[in-house]
């Protein structure tokens, strides 16, 4: 990881997306989400699972978007997190044939403080939009 972000509290914390809007929501026929991401899986469980991504709907139900699968390199002070679920009828990417990809984009910036600190189960993930022109692909 670029030597921006705080590797030792980094992976231990799940990472919440308040969507704004309903169209970035994976689910269909879903008016307002959130999310939850969790990878790397050290520290505690997080409420989709370890290494797993999920959907909240009315606040109690949780729809899979996919299991943790790389952490990639993206430039020289940026990095990727990826998951993937299969296709399902519950989703906008329906075609079982396909994979619903939600990559977590960090990006370095000094000035931009991510509150993580020791014992942070919850990590609330600032963004400033997420690319969901494809059913099957988020971008955040």
């Amino acid at each position: 990881l670029p030597d921006c972000f705080p590797v030792r509290y980094f992976h231990s914390t799940s990472w919440h997306v308040d969507v704004r809007g309903s169209s970035p929501c994976v689910s269909s026929g879903v008016e307002k989400c959130s999310w939850t991401l969790k990878f790397c899986g050290e520290g505690q469980e997080a409420p989709c699972g370890k290494n797993k991504a999920c959907e909240i709907i009315n606040t109690t139900l949780l729809r899979p978007m996919g299991t943790f699968t790389t952490l990639k390199a993206n430039g020289q002070n940026s990095f990727v997190v990826e998951f993937q679920q299969p296709g399902n009828n519950l989703l906008k990417c329906s075609e079982p044939s396909r994979t619903l990809r939600t990559n977590v984009i960090f990006i370095c910036d000094r000035d931009k403080h991510i509150p993580i600190g020791p014992g942070s189960l919850v990590t609330k993930l600032p963004y400033d939009s997420i690319d969901e022109r494809d059913a099957c692909e988020r971008n955040v």
